[in-house]
């Protein structure tokens, strides 16, 4: 008989194999998992009922398939991350020559309208806040672009950033990109996807660059008193989410 578990369950379930993975527990909650079923990344077993089931044999087989991507520090090109929610019709068009970019924003793991790779690509290629000076910098570092779902990414979804364009109507740039190599270190055993962490706040940043390691971190209030007022304010507000997620956590472990 098919064993069905809740939210809450599962996601206790993939932090349980992760640590024993890594050694390391990454912060998963109920409500990261609905939007994973919400995704089509795993089946929804209860659908006349307000709490969804989801099997326990799938859950264990998206872990077993899946990498704790712990640290960026093995890597020697930028990480530029963009979380993605589901997929709907959202059209973009170039600022340069009104060609349309894509059809869809967001991903859908089950890719129920049966998208093309391109199609499915578009989701996630654009369109995301960054300064015409970051663009080009991840550009010319040939940084990597990961796409992720509330900290999981799908095999095919970490690509090379070539080059970027404006749309229509926003300040927001839309990233072309390249598959990587089957040498690259990211690039893993087919079929594996990868679960990283997320950090609380933006849709979309430059969450590691292996140029800026070794610059000392600000811990006094001089070095704090260096930033300009609303880059405080985001790390101000950094820090209440990742609070947030903490007490989402506790509750999640409080309901299972």
């Amino acid at each position: 008989m098919e064993d069905f578990i809740t939210l809450a369950q599962t996601a206790r379930r993939l932090a349980d194999h992760f640590e024993r993975q890594a050694g390391k527990r990454p912060a998963i909650t109920a409500a990261k998992v609905k939007v994973l079923v919400e995704m089509g990344l795993l089946t929804n077993h209860n659908q006349d009922a307000d709490r969804p089931l989801v099997s326990a044999r799938e859950v264990d087989a998206l872990a077993d398939n899946t990498v704790y991507l712990t640290s960026y520090d093995h890597l020697d090109a930028p990480v530029f991350r963009v979380s993605m929610i589901h997929q709907r019709e959202n059209p973009v068009y170039s600022a340069i020559d009104g060609k349309q970019l894509r059809e869809y924003s967001g991903f859908d793991y089950s890719n129920e309208s049966e998208l093309s790779e391109l199609e499915q690509r578009g989701g996630y290629e654009g369109v995301w806040s960054v300064s015409d000076e970051n663009a080009d910098y991840l550009v010319d570092e040939g940084a990597y672009l990961i796409a992720t779902s509330k900290g999981y990414v799908a095999p095919g979804n970490v690509r090379k950033i070539s080059s970027w364009e404006p749309i229509e109507g926003s300040a927001r740039k839309y990233f072309h990109t390249d598959s990587i190599g089957d040498g690259d270190v990211l690039a893993g055993m087919p079929g594996q996807g990868w679960w990283i962490d997320v950090p609380p706040g933006r849709e979309s940043d430059i969450d590691y660059d292996p140029n800026l390691v070794d610059e000392e971190p600000v811990n006094s209030k001089a070095g704090l008193a260096e930033f300009p007022l609303d880059e405080l304010i985001r790390l101000k507000r950094q820090q209440i989410a990742e609070l947030d997620e903490l007490i989402a956590l506790k509750k999640a472990v409080g309901e299972s």
